[in-house]
């Protein structure tokens, strides 16, 4: 049995805690320290097992705690050549730095991870698949379009983070200026509701137990769009049993159980 726990989801800070059979990780590291070891008692999730934290890249709201977490837990932070370069210039000092290359598959304490890239205007940003034995979770935020690559590493998951950031007509309509707007509708931007639920309606079967919608955004964006648009797309495939959740910036989702 696998547990997840989204602690955080946004642009104030992201964290994606996952228990395995003997162990768990922690996926980006967006929170203080302090306030990441009281979202883990919010969850009643104990910090003691995790033996490694994976960032997806470095920008703050994925990065700015690895430091502190990795050296209070004692654990290795594993990211790509290119997010350890981004740690560097920042001054973000981990416990300990495995970097990898994507696409090579490496073990992390118990745990077998698949990293892939994905575009995003970062420097050299990925997506994450972590196998626990047979069970597979799939974790996807910060990226402009679904790629091929992407829909083929993340299908089989029987849990899916995957980033449901902005309406369309709630981001050209709002308060952002034209050169965030269009950095967010990029290819290497933001995903959109709309380009989530094409995906969908065309490859989301019931392999998939859950969907977690993350990064919402605060401004561009409503729970109730996402939801909506995403259940149709769902109703569409004639997908009846994957169940979708909405993760928040302020407040950890339940703990969900697969496998």
């Amino acid at each position: 049995m696998v547990r997840v726990c989204v602690l955080a989801s946004g642009s104030g800070g992201n964290m994606v805690y996952i228990e395995g059979q003997r162990g768990a990780l922690v996926v980006d590291a967006g929170l203080s320290l302090r306030e990441a070891l009281r979202r883990m008692a919010a969850a009643r999730i104990s910090p003691e097992g995790v033996c490694g934290i994976l960032v997806t890249h470095e920008h703050a709201d994925h990065s700015r705690g690895a430091g502190a977490l990795s050296r209070h837990l004692r654990v290795p932070v594993a990211a790509s050549v290119g997010t350890a370069e981004g740690f560097r210039v920042q001054g973000v000092a981990p416990y300990g730095l495995q970097t990898f290359q994507p696409g090579y598959r490496f073990s992390l304490g118990p745990f077998l991870i698949e990293p892939f890239p994905v575009p995003h205007d970062a420097n050299q940003p990925v997506g994450y698949v972590v196998w626990d034995g047979p069970t597979k979770i799939a974790v996807v935020t910060d990226l402009g379009y679904l790629p091929l690559n992407v829909q083929n590493h993340v299908e089989g998951a029987e849990l899916l983070i995957l980033e449901s950031n902005h309406d369309v007509e709630l981001l050209l309509k709002g308060s952002y200026p034209p050169w965030l707007k269009q950095r967010i509708l990029s290819r290497h931007g933001h995903l959109s509701n709309a380009a989530v639920a094409e995906f969908v309606r065309a490859r989301l079967d019931k392999w998939c137990r859950y969907l977690l919608l993350a990064h919402l955004s605060q401004e561009n964006n409503r729970p109730d769009l996402a939801l909506s648009s995403v259940m149709n797309a769902l109703y569409d495939r004639r997908n009846d049993e994957t169940r979708v959740v909405l993760t928040s910036q302020d407040v950890p989702t339940p703990v969900l159980e697969v496998g």
